[in-house]
């Protein structure tokens, strides 16, 4: 095409770029040389697309650069790719439109692009073979199933527009974990995404740089490695499995004698277990969970140890008192 023609041709489409794109936000540079664009959905679903004329255009096709702030480079290598196929089948036309059309329609109907990087990493570093994950680009959300052996637990994570500036929200789909964890696997996942886009409320461990980072990531990897640790942890006083081998068996009931119970350090105990570990001596400096060593605190269990070890005292002094009135008539 001739300078003439290509001119003539952008001069047209120029015109009427920004009634069939509505998503044109700027128009940077519009010449022979190449046409630069600034496309943007949302603040974070923007980009910068540079259309480069090769010499016999349009007998061979658009050179596409796309790049951007907050996009990843591998979905921009992706799309860019896509965009130079789309050009190939358009030789001998006009491609100007048509591409820019492509990668706009693109931005509007996947608005999980944002974290597309954090779903690759996701596959690639956290899933196990029977782990699953959907993407719901209409929803803006994303499915994941964690699984341990007959364990499951089906979560939604949700992508807001502003994301990743504001947190991912989670939401249980189902599960066959007993209550109380499946509250501790919901409560964790919004304090850690909370935990990306808030600076700490305590000042002195607050950074003095602190940026905020995407949430999806560290949430989805919390979850799929608790359901797999805990599938399979012991307890810390008989040393058997907490979980039953079949969900269809799992305590639910917080008074129950097997009911599993979590410490703050993340190590389970039933909870006779438990009961029976914090009235056994040592007292000293207070029960210390023998996994790793850290005080145990938990709700259920609030009696200081100074009274613990008093009552333990009584109660062997008692013991004593009675072998003594039995041996006394033996």
């Amino acid at each position: 095409m001739g300078n003439l023609e290509l001119q003539k041709e952008l001069d047209e489409y120029k015109n009427k770029l920004q009634a069939k794109v509505p998503r044109i936000t700027k128009v940077m540079t519009w010449s022979q040389e190449y046409v630069k664009v600034e496309i943007s959905i949302t603040k974070f679903r923007t980009l910068i697309m540079t259309l480069r004329f090769p010499d016999r255009y349009p007998e061979t096709n658009l050179l596409v650069e796309l790049t951007s702030k907050t996009l990843g480079h591998n979905l921009l290598f992706g799309l860019s790719a896509q965009c130079e196929d789309e050009c190939k089948r358009s030789i001998g036309e006009v491609q100007i439109l048509r591409v820019i059309q492509k990668v706009s329609k693109f931005l509007e109907e996947k608005p999980l692009c944002c974290c597309a990087e954090e779903i690759s990493n996701i596959k690639r570093e956290i899933l196990k073979s029977d782990d699953a994950i959907v993407l719901k680009q209409k929803q803006s959300s994303v499915n994941l199933i964690a699984r341990q052996g007959k364990y499951y637990y089906d979560a939604m994570f949700c992508v807001p527009d502003d994301y990743p500036e504001a947190p991912i929200r989670n939401d249980l789909n189902a599960t066959n974990f007993s209550t109380a964890f499946q509250k501790y696997f919901q409560a964790q996942m919004t304090e850690i995404a909370r935990q990306c886009v808030e600076p700490p409320l305590n000042k002195k461990k607050a950074s003095h740089t602190f940026e905020k980072r995407p949430s999806l990531f560290p949430a989805v990897k919390f979850l799929v490695e608790s359901v797999h640790r805990y599938v399979n942890e012991v307890c810390c006083g008989c040393n058997n499995k907490g979980f039953p081998e079949d969900p269809v068996n799992v305590i639910d009931e917080s008074s129950n004698r097997y009911h599993v119970e979590r410490l703050y350090c993340g190590h389970i105990f039933h909870l006779k277990c438990l009961v029976k570990y914090m009235k056994t001596p040592p007292f000293q400096g207070g029960k210390k969970c023998p996994s790793c060593g850290e005080r145990i605190f938990h709700e259920k269990y609030k009696v200081p140890p100074e009274l613990e070890e008093a009552r333990w005292a009584h109660k062997q002094a008692r013991q004593r008192e009675l072998d003594e009135v039995t041996d006394f008539f033996s």
